[in-house]
């Protein structure tokens, strides 16, 4: 019987450090886009609501040095977002794949 107690508070534990570094993850990740991103603005291409406050968005933009394109995705509170739209997008320019909308 001890032994099942002790299980569960390690599993509990890991669980609550698995938890602590994914939000310390997050929280890094900002605080680097806000300092070292770039502000763009991208064009609303589809905004899907499901009923809820929340809709997703997608937006693309275009590096105007290259052309290349990139797509964005992200969920938002629902504010009347139409395609055709701009939104603001802080994203690192050299992985784009790091963003936040």
């Amino acid at each position: 019987m001890p032994s099942i107690i002790i299980l569960d508070l390690m599993l509990t534990g890991t669980l609550l450090l698995l938890g602590i570094g994914f939000i310390r993850f997050q929280i890094s990740n900002h605080v680097w886009l806000k300092a070292h991103g770039t502000h763009v603005s991208g064009l609303i291409t589809q905004v899907r609501r499901d009923g809820a406050q929340v809709c997703l968005v997608t937006a693309a933009w275009t590096d105007p040095r290259t052309g290349f394109r990139c797509t964005f995705q992200g969920f938002r509170l629902d504010m009347g977002y139409q395609a055709g739209q701009l939104v603001d997008i802080l994203l690192d320019v050299r992985h784009p794949s790091h963003y936040m909308m």
